[in-house]
C-alpha cells in the first residue's frame, strides 16, 4: 500500500467515524460491500476510483485533481477547517441546520430540482460545513437563508437563485481565506524562539 493510498484510507475512516457511521451503514449508503470498506480501512486492498468516488460522495467529500503548486495551500485550508472532525460552535451549527432546512423547503417549492445552478448551490452549501464560521460571517449565512425562504415560483426565482449562489460563493471564499490565513499564522514562530533554538545547538 502506497503512502497516498494509506492517507486516503485514514481520512475515509476518520470522516466515517466523525459522522457516526458504521462500516455497514456506509456500505448501504455507498453501495460498496462492507467487507471491501473494512479492507480499505485496514490497507489490505488498493482503492478503486469507483469505490473512492462512491464513499467520498456519501461522506460529503470532494475528489479533485489539483496542481502540485497548490497542494500546500489546500492542505493548510483542510487542516485549519479540520474536515475529519468538524466542530462548529452551537450557534453556527444551528444556523447551518436552518440554512439546510431552508434549502430543502426551496427544493420542494421550486418547479425544477435539477440544473447546474441548483447543483452548485447544493455543493456550496455542503462545503460550508467544513469551515469554522465566525460571528460576523453568521450574518451572511442568515441573509442567504432569508433569500432561499423568500424564493418561490415567480419571475424572480432565477435571479434570487443566482443571488444566493453568488453570496454563498463569496462567503465560502471568505472562509477559505480566513482558514488559510489562520493556518499560515499558526506556523510562524517569533524570531526570539528561533534564536533560542539556535543558541541551544
Amino acid at each position: 500500500m502506497t503512502y497516498e493510498t494509506e492517507e486516503f484510507a485514514s481520512v475515509l475512516k476518520a470522516v466515517r467515524e466523525a459522522k457516526g457511521l458504521s462500516q455497514r451503514a456506509l456500505s448501504t449508503k455507498a453501495a460498496v460491500p462492507q467487507s471491501h470498506i473494512s479492507k480499505i480501512e485496514k490497507g489490505a486492498v488498493d482503492l478503486r476510483v469507483s469505490s473512492l468516488l462512491a464513499l467520498a460522495h456519501v461522506l460529503d467529500l470532494e475528489l479533485a485533481l489539483i496542481p502540485r503548486k497548490a497542494i500546500s495551500a489546500v492542505r493548510a485550508i483542510v487542516r485549519a477547517s479540520d474536515t475529519e472532525v468538524v466542530t462548529q460552535t452551537t450557534e453556527s451549527a444551528r444556523e447551518l441546520r436552518l440554512l439546510e432546512n431552508a434549502f430543502a423547503r426551496f427544493l420542494k417549492s421550486t418547479k425544477s430540482t435539477t440544473g447546474v445552478e441548483i447543483t452548485q448551490l447544493q455543493r456550496r452549501l455542503r462545503e460550508l460545513k467544513y469551515f469554522q464560521i465566525s460571528k460576523s460571517n453568521l450574518e451572511k449565512v442568515k441573509e442567504i437563508r432569508k433569500i432561499l425562504l423568500s424564493t418561490n415560483n415567480n419571475q424572480h426565482t432565477e435571479v434570487m437563485i443566482r443571488d444566493a449562489l453568488a453570496r454563498i460563493g463569496n462567503l465560502r471564499n471568505s472562509l477559505a481565506h480566513e482558514s488559510a490565513h489562520a493556518a499560515v499564522t499558526s506556523t510562524i514562530r517569533p524570531a526570539y524562539s528561533l534564536d533560542e533554538e539556535n543558541g541551544d545547538a
